[in-house]
């Protein structure tokens, strides 16, 4: 009862509302969105890729290539991107993308999605591109990791400079850039071992990931546990 008090006097004073819907009914338990917005992210699906998260309506996987190596060892990540959630956010996005990374920072905790035993890495972002933002989401991740004393490692391997945003390109040129978009310092390799989580804000065709895995395995790693905030899904795949 003391608790419902204190939260009804926090709503009062600082008008707390959802940073995603603006409802005041915030969630206990995860204060930065309501109750409806955090049932948005408990969307499941029965029969999914064990690979890359895709729902499954028959035997084959539309996402993966089989026939391409698979680097990472296994995949989780909190929601699919799709319907209310993917407007919800790019809306949020254009001013308060910190906050975004504050929710999902939550949510990995609530979800018990990284083990404190475990180091942590992210894919990397340009120097520039850092500085141009003020400061990288998911190098704030990282922050917010390791004052809840998480191991956080940055840049076991880096990213070239480009003029064209990924999001820019199609699938195919995406992914025959990806090889020159990323790198490893001759010092990082084999420097490292055992297993890490490796982050990324979204899963869409899998390229980026999987070869940040391909780097980290010749850093010295041995098992990679990919992590995204995101799962992309066509609406075809909701129906």
């Amino acid at each position: 009862m003391l608790l419902g008090n204190l939260k009804r006097i926090k709503e009062i004073f600082l008008d707390s509302r959802c940073i995603l819907c603006d409802s005041k009914d915030l969630s206990e338990k995860i204060g930065l969105i309501c109750n409806k917005c955090f049932n948005s992210f408990n969307t499941t699906f029965d029969n999914i890729c064990q690979i890359c998260g895709h729902p499954l309506k028959n035997e084959g996987c539309p996402s993966c290539n089989k026939e391409r190596p698979i680097f990472f060892d296994s995949y989780q990540f909190v929601q699919y991107y799709s319907g209310f959630l993917q407007t919800a956010l790019k809306k949020l996005k254009l001013n308060g993308q910190f906050t975004i990374i504050k929710l999902f920072f939550e949510l990995l905790k609530y979800k018990g999605i990284l083990n404190k035993n475990i180091p942590i890495t992210i894919v990397p972002d340009t120097k520039f591109k850092r500085f141009k933002k003020g400061r990288s989401s998911l190098y704030y991740l990282l922050r917010l990791l390791k004052k809840e004393k998480f191991i956080v490692y940055k840049d076991i391997y880096k990213k070239n400079f480009k003029f064209t945003p990924q999001k820019m390109k199609n699938k195919l040129k995406r992914e025959d850039e990806i090889q020159s978009l990323f790198y490893l310092p001759s010092e990082n390799k084999n420097r490292y071992s055992g297993e890490i989580y490796l982050i990324d804000d979204i899963f869409t065709t899998g390229s980026t990931i999987n070869y940040g895995a391909r780097l980290l395995k010749e850093a010295g790693f041995t098992k990679i546990r990919a992590v995204t905030f995101f799962r992309a899904l066509l609406e075809a795949d909701l129906l």
